[in-house]
């Protein structure tokens, strides 16, 4: 259903849950992407619903800095689903 460079952009995204959400910058950096090819495949899950803006602010003054894309509890169930119970922690 999905190229094995999607489910990896997927893998690499933080969960809405997650305290920390990194800039696209330094994620298709760290797994050896384009960015705009990251950020296509981040368009398509959160066209599906597996994935969402999330808006980053500063922890001192709550100023904003920027947006990241991050995981959604329907993109966690689709993983897990998808690369087993144990998929978190396997990579």
């Amino acid at each position: 259903m999905f190229s094995d460079n999607a489910i990896n952009v997927l893998r690499n995204l933080s969960s809405e849950m997650d305290e920390v959400a990194n800039y696209a910058a330094y994620i298709s950096d760290d797994i050896g992407m384009e960015k705009s090819d990251f950020l296509a495949h981040c368009r398509m899950f959160r066209d599906l619903g597996y994935a969402r803006i999330l808006m980053l602010a500063d922890p001192d003054d709550g100023t904003p800095k920027g947006s990241a894309y991050v995981r959604t509890e329907m993109g966690d169930v689709f993983l897990t689903l998808s690369l087993g119970p144990g998929w978190r922690w396997a990579w």
